[in-house]
């Protein structure tokens, strides 16, 4: 009977070891459980940062790209304002040569007469 105890108690502190083993094995992987995911957490907050950076530098190329298209609009109607201007300063200058033309040919026709008058008196 006292072998069979011997025997038992044996076993039982063999499979104590055993189990021992196991949960230091257990808590092994566990620590590297743990290391993973505060790794990983740290990794997720990293790419929350990068982001959130990212999402800010969409917003300011959003922005410039309405400040550059609206400057582009202020431009095209400077341009378009530009060219009615120097449209309007040619049409000027073409009715003033017009009036020009007609005052110079009256002068002409003046200066014939006058001329006419002046040889018919001689």
């Amino acid at each position: 009977y006292k072998n069979q105890l011997d025997k038992e108690h044996e076993e039982h502190i063999e499979e104590n070891r055993s189990n021992t083993s196991r949960i230091s094995e257990l808590e092994q992987e566990l620590e590297q459980f743990h290391n993973l995911k505060t790794k990983m957490d740290s990794e997720l907050q990293e790419a929350a940062l990068h982001a959130s950076r990212v999402a800010q530098l969409e917003l300011e190329l959003e922005k410039a790209n309405n400040d550059l298209d609206h400057r582009n609009q202020q431009l095209q109607l400077l341009e378009s304002q530009k060219e009615e201007i120097i449209n309007s300063k040619i049409q000027q200058g073409l009715e003033e040569a017009q009036k020009s033309v007609v005052l110079v040919s009256e002068l002409q026709k003046e200066l014939e007469e006058s001329k006419q008058s002046f040889e018919s008196q001689n």
